[in-house]
């Protein structure tokens, strides 16, 4: 907590103060976790990756639409390289890789992150049905 005057001038406003104070949403939930009163979330997690800035787009309206399907999915937007991405995601249960060769076909990469397998899949497919190919 504290006074933030400077604050109210940034928004035009020299004639009033401001002070705030916060409850650390974490600390309360690692409490609440310790105590049992809940549970950590044990949700199947999806990252959508992406090979380069071209490809990110694509990547975005993917992990929208798994998002409106109620999958969490996971998506970087700083511009990391694929290998960051990559160990950023490595506790999701699967992956979905947007790149340029594979993209030409109108598919992505599905790589299940439990056991290394990859597979090819047709974006539309994906995208009419998530829940078979990510449940």
């Amino acid at each position: 907590g504290g006074r933030y005057d400077s604050l109210t001038k940034a928004f035009g406003r020299e004639d009033i103060g401001a002070t705030g104070v916060a409850g650390g949403v974490e600390r309360i939930i690692l409490t609440m976790q310790e105590q049992g009163i809940v549970s950590e979330s044990k949700q199947i997690r999806v990252s959508v990756l992406y090979i380069n800035e071209e490809m990110q787009k694509v990547a975005m309206s993917i992990t929208s639409l798994l998002r409106l399907n109620n999958i969490p999915t996971n998506i970087d937007l700083s511009g990391k390289n694929l290998k960051k991405q990559m160990e950023q995601a490595s506790d999701s249960k699967f992956c979905i890789i947007v790149a340029p060769k594979e993209l030409e076909q109108s598919k992505v990469v599905l790589r299940n992150m439990q056991d290394g397998t990859e597979s090819q899949i047709e974006i539309e497919k994906l995208t009419e049905d998530p829940r078979s190919y990510l449940i």
